[in-house]
């Protein structure tokens, strides 16, 4: 979508796509955080809507792997909560706000996956590839997180 559309395409003139534009707008928005389905109103305290999003079980991966981690060696076990960086739990819960406002957008990001997904990530930068396999629990949690 143009930030100068054509005046001939806008919703005045073709009032049969005005919804569809402003899906567009509302989606995008959403994606980026701007826009939100719920109404934030009635909140005890400005950093609170965070937690009504998303908490610490909803990210949780690995839950079988994570009793046995002793230490924070592994790329499982830094996933885990008892490991996981201040850093990291910011982008996995950026990830998991992006993927419930996705609407019909897609992730590009990582790539789609299946359950059965054997890619190991390594030739990836630590960050990217935490994220990556952090996608890759949610997918065998849900598969509606492998696409």
């Amino acid at each position: 979508m143009e930030v100068n559309m054509s005046p001939n395409l806008s919703s005045a003139h073709f009032e049969v796509n005005a919804l569809m534009y402003e899906q567009v707008v509302f989606n995008t928005l959403t994606l980026a955080g701007v826009a939100t389905r719920t109404s934030r109103i009635g909140l005890k305290s400005p950093g609170s809507e965070e937690n009504i999003d998303v908490q610490q079980r909803d990210i949780s991966v690995y839950d079988t792997q994570c009793i046995k981690c002793e230490n924070c060696d592994t790329d499982i076990c830094k996933l885990c909560a008892t490991c996981l960086s201040h850093q990291l739990q910011n982008d996995l819960t950026t990830a998991y706000l992006e993927h419930t406002n996705k609407v019909r957008s897609q992730r590009v990001i990582p790539p789609p996956m299946t359950p059965e997904h054997k890619e190991d990530f390594t030739d990836l930068p630590e960050r990217d590839r935490l994220t990556a396999l952090w996608f890759k629990g949610m997918c065998l949690k849900d598969t509606a997180w492998c696409n």
